[in-house]
């Protein structure tokens, strides 16, 4: 019943390992974190973690990323659903507030940095496909994991919009976002590119 419920939440995982490494990577993980939670759901929250820290499977960044990957796409499916404000309330925003604005983001929305292309082996595994080989880079990339329009969604980031989304995470306002943002951008051109990503995130949600 627990290999059933991780299979649930790491569909893709399994079907990378395959059934037998499945089942066996489901017995070292139960061994260390045996399910404490009236609920299922939680079983495989420490998965990820499990992966990067243990001998066996730590040498392979990717099975930790998958499980991060797959880990995100649970929570934006769980996660509450609130009304996202939309382009019209963002345009009634009178100027003289924009310096001190704070986003509050969305509850499903996680933020990624994968060192593998483990979303491209997702995709391919789960439209039973042959997966692409397996890519590794020193440098991360920032991912974004989401729920929008009843639907799981995900991109990658550029390093500048991915510090500026961060940074709004963290409750920076966005005046002091606009100064950081100095460092890939013009000044003269640091106001609209700040307000573009604004306007991209409204539109998708």
């Amino acid at each position: 019943r627990l290999v059933e419920a991780l299979d649930a939440d790491f569909s893709g995982l399994h079907a990378y390992l395959g059934d037998d490494e499945f089942r066996r990577l489901v017995h070292a993980y139960l061994a260390e974190h045996p399910s404490r939670h009236f609920s299922l759901r939680w079983f495989g929250a420490e998965l990820a973690a499990f992966l990067a820290g243990h001998p066996v499977y730590a040498p392979h960044r990717e099975l930790a990323e998958l499980a991060r990957f797959e880990w995100a796409q649970c929570h934006a499916f769980d996660a509450p659903d609130v009304i996202a404000i939309d382009s019209a309330r963002l345009a009634a925003i009178a100027s003289d507030r924009w310096p001190g604005l704070r986003l509050q983001f969305h509850p499903s929305l996680t933020r990624l940095d994968l060192h593998t292309n483990a979303p491209d082996l997702w995709l391919a595994l789960n439209a039973e496909e042959v997966p692409p080989a397996l890519e590794q880079q020193e440098q991360s990339r920032p991912w974004l994991v989401w729920r929008h329009d009843l639907r799981i969604r995900f991109r990658t980031l550029t390093e500048a919009e991915a510090f500026g989304l961060d940074q709004f995470r963290a409750g920076a306002r966005f005046s002091a976002v606009c100064e950081r943002l100095c460092d890939w951008f013009a000044l003269e051109d640091v106001p609209a590119q700040a307000a573009g990503y604004l306007q991209h995130w409204v539109n998708a949600g």
